[in-house]
């Protein structure tokens, strides 16, 4: 009895031990497939990301002096002249 025993622990033993050898092939196997994404993924963020955020950039450099010229200014010189008006008649 005590033989079938070892032989059953045995045979758990060297399934476990070949389960252990093919996942760490698969992972040694997987892990240069998986580095070449993130470096894809990078390559890819370098050559079209960028270039989008510095043409987003650009694009509001010239809208936001474009909104305040037309929306702030006529504001602030309404403001303005409302209090030369208050200060006039105080």
């Amino acid at each position: 009895m005590f033989e079938c025993l070892i032989l059953i622990g045995l045979i758990f033993f060297f399934g476990a031990f070949i389960a252990f050898l093919i996942k760490l092939l698969f992972s040694l196997v997987l892990l240069p497939i998986k580095l070449g994404l993130w470096l894809l993924k990078g390559l890819l963020a370098l050559v079209l990301l960028i270039p989008i955020l510095l043409i987003s950039f650009g694009a509001v450099s010239a809208i936001i002096p474009f909104i305040l010229a037309v929306l702030a200014l006529p504001i602030l010189i309404v403001v303005g002249g409302a209090v030369l008006l208050a200060k006039l008649f105080a």
